[in-house]
């Protein structure tokens, strides 16, 4: 489902979750992630710590967050002990907002490897790798860079900024072994 909002890149569109029966919504892109306001909050009264004492304010089970100002105990048509701690119940849905942040952080990671290693290997195919990297080759004269010993089998490239109309400059001849350390 689409949650029609622009976030800071401008291309993103953002997805609407639910997590703990609240909605948030992040974007398909950078998975910057925006909670939605509960709009059916289910109240209850909570007790909250203050001082020496309580206070009791309502309390939505759906997401945590209290509505309205504190309220009387006198005016309550139950004791104090019957009442849940409202602090638990927020820490509750914060851990399963958190949860489903570190899910989509991860899922962009993957799909965002994905992406580059698709991108990597459709630059690395086109006449443009190939005719760069035979010039890189042949200006070390076959020799690697790292370890100015073997001979250059592989061309690294020294930062993805370029990737596809790479230059020279931004590109050294390795050896195999060198360049296996290199990654490591």
């Amino acid at each position: 489902m689409k949650w029609l909002k622009e976030c800071d890149n401008k291309r993103c569109s953002f997805e609407l979750e639910e997590v703990a029966g609240n909605s948030f919504s992040y974007c398909t892109h950078c998975y910057k992630v925006e909670q939605k306001p509960c709009e059916n909050h289910v109240l209850r009264y909570a007790k909250w710590p203050q001082g020496s004492g309580f206070r009791v304010m309502q309390q939505c089970i759906t997401c945590g967050q209290t509505q309205g100002s504190a309220i009387k105990q006198s005016t309550l048509e139950c004791s104090l002990d019957e009442l849940h701690y409202g602090e638990p119940l927020r820490q509750l849905y914060e851990k399963a907002v958190n949860e489903k942040r570190k899910e989509l952080y991860k899922r962009s990671n993957d799909e965002n490897a994905t992406e580059r290693r698709n991108r990597y290997e459709m630059a690395l195919s086109s006449p443009h790798w190939k005719s760069i990297r035979q010039k890189v080759l042949k200006r070390d004269n076959h020799t690697c860079q790292a370890c100015l010993d073997a001979k250059a089998e592989e061309v690294h490239h020294l930062h993805y900024e370029n990737l596809g109309n790479e230059t020279a400059l931004e590109l050294v001849s390795v050896c195999k072994t060198c360049h296996e350390k290199i990654h490591a």
